[in-house]
């Protein structure tokens, strides 16, 4: 009897573990299309891009270049929702909604900025992060970067190699 005890817990557990599973599984993704990230360039004092970049949550893209950049003038593409999702995921991890508003302390002079907007119809933060200023946290630094990267906005900043 006390094997018929032990079977039937053996049995309940990996029924019970693989019915949370599965439901884990295909429990509804978050609906992202009302959200809008924005990284703008800004200019210093030499020949850095200038330009805008805004990701939507239906993978949007729309790039307008200024100045020092390969396309001037506004460009599109789409990109994968699963890429906006891995935006939105950096965003979370690095709790951008906590993120000082201004990083802007200019001890070293002739950087540009890169200005991050995240935003849904809810609510909007930005943070203002002069490229001089030490003081940012490093995880912001990568999340320009991969917005950046995500965008694929050196199709548009740097010419194309021959």
């Amino acid at each position: 009897m006390r094997y018929f005890w032990y079977i039937l817990c053996v049995i309940w557990s990996v029924v019970g573990c693989s019915t949370t599973k599965h439901h884990e599984q295909q429990s509804p993704q978050e609906d992202i299309s009302d959200v809008r990230i924005i990284l703008q360039r800004t200019p210093c004092f030499g020949t850095c891009p200038i330009y805008t970049v805004t990701v939507t949550g239906r993978g949007d893209v729309q790039f307008i270049g200024t100045q020092y950049v390969y396309k001037e003038g506004e460009a599109r593409k789409q990109i994968s929702v699963d890429s906006v999702r891995t935006l939105i995921r950096m965003f979370k991890d690095i709790q951008f909604s906590n993120l000082n508003d201004e990083y802007e302390d200019r001890a070293m002079s002739d950087a540009p900025s890169a200005i991050v907007t995240y935003a849904t119809k809810d609510r909007s933060k930005t943070v203002k992060h002069y490229l001089g200023d030490m003081s940012a946290p490093e995880q912001l630094k990568k999340l320009e970067q991969a917005i950046d990267r995500i965008a694929k906005v050196h199709e548009w900043v740097n010419p194309p190699r021959e």
